[in-house]
C-alpha cells in the first residue's frame, strides 16, 4: 500500500461554508498504489493465457475494493476523529453510493462462476486487509512497515482473483506471481517513506538517517527472496525480483543529495510506477 493519504479528484460542485471547494469523488492520488493493484491483474490475466468475461467482473471488484478506502476511512474520520463537519464527507458518501452497487454485483457474478472457497478466501483477506488499514489510518499508524506489508500483500491479491477468474486454478504459478509482486510493493513503498523521512529531516535540520531498518530490512528479504527463485530453478525470476532491488539500492545512497531529494513526488511516483511496470514484465517472462 502506497502513502495513503486520502486523495480527491473530479471537478467541484460547490464550495464549504469556509470557501474550500467541495469534491464530488474521492479518488486514491498515489501511482504507486495504482500500479500494486492494477499490474498484479494484469500479469495473472497474460500468465492465464486466456479469459472470459468473468475477468471483468473481477477487475470491477478489484477496483471497487481499492476505491472504497478513501470514502470508508473519511467517513470513519468523521465519525470518530473530526468535531466539525469536512468538505471530503458528502464526496465520500457519493463515493460510497457508486461503488458499493459495482461491488455487489462484481461479486454476485463471481460467486455464480468461481467456487466458492477460493472466493471466501481471498473476499475474508480483502476483508481483513481494509479493516487493518482503517485502524492503521485512524490510528496515524499508516506508516507502520507491517501495515505497509500487509498492505503489499492485499493489493497484489489481485493477481489470484484474475487467475480465478480467467477460469485456471490455483497453482505454483500464480502463487509466485502473488509473493513477487508482494515482495516488490513492500520494498518499494518502504524505499518511498525513507526518501519522504530524510527529506522531513532536512527541512528540521535533522541527520538524515541514511539506512532506515525497516526499509533495509525489506531490501534484504528480496534478495533472500531471489536467491530462493535461482536454487529453485527459476534465476530468470530471480533476475526480475534483482532489478528494482538494485535501483532502490542507488536511491538509498543518495538520500543525502539535496538535488535527488528536491525531485517532485509526483515525478518520482511516476518513476516508480514505471520501475513496477518494468518489474511486472520481467515476472512475466520469468513465469512463462
Amino acid at each position: 500500500m502506497a502513502a495513503s493519504v486520502p486523495g480527491v479528484a473530479g471537478g467541484a460542485s460547490g464550495e464549504d461554508c469556509a470557501g474550500a471547494p467541495a469534491p464530488r469523488f474521492l479518488w486514491p492520488r498515489e501511482h504507486g498504489a495504482w500500479g500494486m493493484v492494477l499490474l498484479p491483474f494484469l500479469s495473472a490475466w497474460i500468465l492465464a493465457r486466456g479469459g472470459a468475461w468473468t475477468v471483468l467482473a473481477a477487475l470491477a471488484a478489484v477496483l471497487a475494493i481499492f476505491l472504497l478506502r478513501e470514502p470508508l476511512l473519511v467517513l470513519l474520520r468523521q465519525r470518530y476523529r473530526w468535531s466539525q463537519p469536512r468538505v471530503e464527507t458528502p464526496a465520500a458518501r457519493r463515493t460510497l453510493a457508486v461503488l458499493t452497487p459495482v461491488l455487489a454485483l462484481s461479486g454476485t457474478m463471481l460467486v455464480w462462476r468461481i467456487p466458492i472457497g477460493p472466493i471466501a478466501v481471498l473476499g475474508g483477506l480483502a476483508a481483513a486487509l481494509m479493516g487493518l488499514y482503517l485502524w492503521g489510518a485512524l490510528n496515524n499508524l499508516q506508516r507502520s512497515p507491517w501495515l505497509q506489508a500487509a498492505g503489499a500483500v492485499g493489493l497484489s491479491a489481485s493477481a489470484p482473483l484474475c487467475y480465478l477468474a480467467a477460469g485456471r486454478d490455483l497453482n505454483e504459478t500464480v502463487a509466485l506471481l502473488w509473493a513477487a509482486h508482494a515482495v516488490h510493493g513492500t520494498a518499494s513503498v518502504l524505499v518511498i517513506h525513507a526518501r519522504l523521512d530524510a527529506m522531513l529531516a532536512v527541512r528540521r535540520g535533522n541527520p538524515v538517517e541514511m539506512r532506515p531498518k525497516a526499509c533495509l530490512a525489506a531490501q534484504y528479504g528480496g534478495l533472500l527472496f531471489a536467491a530462493a527463485l535461482a536454487v529453485a530453478g527459476l534465476p530468470l525470476l530471480g533476475v526480475a525480483v534483482l532489478f528494482p532491488l538494485v535501483v532502490h539500492a542507488f536511491d538509498l545512497r543518495r538520500l543525502a543529495d539535496p538535488a535527488f531529494l528536491n525531485v517532485r513526488l509526483q515525478k518520482v511516483g511516476l518513476r516508480e510506477l514505471a520501475i513496477s511496470t518494468v518489474y511486472s514484465v520481467l515476472v512475466v517472462a520469468g513465469l512463462w
